[in-house]
């Protein structure tokens, strides 16, 4: 669909890993994290993201690209 827009596509992310991983929803929206255990989450959540094989894992994709001129 990019693609056929225009849009060269450079690189396609996964989002949101930490909820299919088995966190609750419950657990997701507590107010009292840890900053160690938003650090550690988000330190998960960067190295998911930005590897190839595990795309799929994410809750939704994320293309970036660019418009060709």
């Amino acid at each position: 669909m990019l693609e056929s827009n225009g849009v060269r596509v450079e690189k396609i992310v996964g989002k949101l890993f930490t909820m299919p991983l088995g966190l609750s929803g419950q657990k997701m929206i507590a107010e009292d994290y840890t900053k160690e255990f938003l650090e550690r989450m988000t330190k998960i959540e960067l190295e998911l993201s930005g590897k190839p094989d595990s795309v799929c894992l994410g809750s939704h994709l994320q293309a970036i690209g660019f418009k060709k001129e």
